[in-house]
Order: structure tokens, then sequence, then C-alpha cells
């Protein structure tokens, strides 16, 4: 469980990550040069305490990262505007308390592929590993 700040608490699982297809860096106006392209699938479930309203892509993008080394660089697309070749643009409809949805954020990441995903907001530190 993940107490946000403004968000609420929540329950978040990472499904996958996986990398994007090449059709991928055209639809995100991506350079493929900058990197390699990553999808981070995850569920998350409204626990509630919200002051906003929580929706699935109520999870930030800055701190649900993949980790990646010191020498390599990486930024963030997070949650898609438009649907890509495999990641569904995110949804900023309301969820009740109790119910979890799917979500996709892309990443841009040089170097080797990385193998895990963190969670980390300064408070809470949750890696997931492949």
């Amino acid at each position: 469980m993940i107490n946000g700040d403004s968000s609420g608490k929540f329950k978040l699982a990472v499904k996958s990550m996986v990398k994007a297809p090449a059709s991928a860096y055209a639809a995100a106006n991506l350079n493929k040069s900058n990197g390699t392209l990553y999808y981070v699938n995850f569920d998350v479930t409204n626990l509630g305490g919200s002051k906003y309203g929580f929706h699935p892509t109520s999870v930030n993008m800055f701190e649900l990262r993949p980790v990646f080394g010191a020498s390599q660089k990486g930024r963030t697309g997070g949650a898609p505007l438009q649907d890509m070749p495999g990641c569904k643009a995110g949804s900023y409809t309301n969820m009740s308390v109790g119910q979890t949805a799917s979500a996709c954020y892309f990443y841009q990441i040089t170097g080797p592929a990385p193998t895990q995903v963190m969670w980390y907001d300064f408070t809470t530190k949750i890696v997931w590993s492949k």
C-alpha cells in the first residue's frame, strides 16, 4: 500500500516492463537515437483518501520508473495522451474506492535494458524485478 500526499492510499502492482515496438517512436514523437522506449504496465487499486479524485494515472510517473545505471540517461513520457502501439492512452476517469484499473507509462532510456521497476517517493521504496 502506498500513501500518496493528495492521491490518497493505493495498491500498486507492476505487471510488466516491455520494449516498445519500433512504430511507437513516431507515435510518441521520439527519436530512436535518444534511447530505447519501454512500457511499464501496472494495475492500481484505489484504497481511498484522495483529496481530488483518483484515476489510473494518479500514480506519479516520476516516482514509478525503471531502474537504470548512473551512466545511463532516461526520461519519462508518463501516460500517453493518445493510444500508442502496445500502450493505451491514460485514463482520467475517477475510480471508486476498491476499484482496480490498468495503466501504461512510457520511458526512454539509453544503454542496457533495465530489469527492475521502482516506486520511490522518498518515504516508500518498492522494487519489482523481471
